[in-house]
């Protein structure tokens, strides 16, 4: 019963995390998303990294979306059509290419980074400045408030 419950539970943490990622990602500019987490003491390398993984996204959606098309103009209608077995034998054809186009442009960022002279201070400036305002307390207060008593809920009862 214990696994059973464990189970659940990381399902819903997982759950959450993949329904609030889209809307973090929709309402928040990726540059002050990276300049918010390098200011609670994330590395900036590892902050840039975050944040460029979420710019590829949409990206790598429109990348599938072409791909399938291709496949549709050469009468490749199994994603559409096909059968969960032959879904999964069809999915080399859609993500090989996925995975060449993701390399390619990687390497892009990367002479890109490299022309920028990506990493050579040790401090950073920043355009933006951000500072928490009252909604920004207000939210917070709330939120550690409901996670104290999910937590207790959680615990004893």
């Amino acid at each position: 019963m214990e696994g059973l419950l464990f189970g659940l539970v990381i399902c819903y943490r997982l759950l959450t995390l993949i329904l609030l990622m889209p809307l973090i990602s929709m309402t928040t500019e990726v540059n002050q998303m990276a300049i918010g987490l390098v200011k609670l003491g994330m590395p900036y390398k590892i902050a840039y990294t975050a944040t460029t993984a979420l710019n590829m996204i949409p990206s790598l959606e429109e990348q599938v979306r072409t791909i399938m098309d291709a496949q549709k103009l050469r009468a490749f209608t199994v994603f559409e059509e096909g059968r969960i077995h032959e879904k999964l034998f069809a999915y080399p054809a859609l993500v090989v290419p996925m995975v060449i186009g993701a390399m390619k442009k990687s390497m892009l960022v990367g002479v890109a980074m490299d022309a920028r002279a990506f990493g050579c201070k040790k401090t950073r400036t920043y355009i933006d400045v951000i500072r928490f305002t009252t909604k920004d307390y207000a939210s917070l207060v709330f939120l550690l408030t409901l996670i104290g008593v999910l937590t207790y809920f959680n615990l004893f009862c």
